[in-house]
């Protein structure tokens, strides 16, 4: 398989193994990219902005935990 050419079969074993474990390797199409960062789901992001004044201000953004951009990378 990909994972004992990438590793050791002892490694891939050890890899399998974990509860819940899913593995993936680099979508070579855009639409299987997209469905692999929509299955990872979100995070949230905490931006957090001081003015000339000194007032703090926090905002917090949601965002892909990998975008398709990031998967391609």
């Amino acid at each position: 398989t990909q994972l004992v050419t990438t590793y050791t079969q002892d490694m891939a074993n050890e890899i399998t193994s974990q509860l819940a474990t899913r593995v993936f390797f680099r979508p070579r199409k855009a639409r299987d990219a997209q469905d692999l960062s929509d299955a990872l789901d979100d995070t949230t992001m905490v931006e957090k902005r001081t003015d000339d004044r000194g007032n703090t201000m926090v905002r917090e953004l949601g965002r892909p935990l990998m975008s398709v951009r990031d998967i391609f990378n």
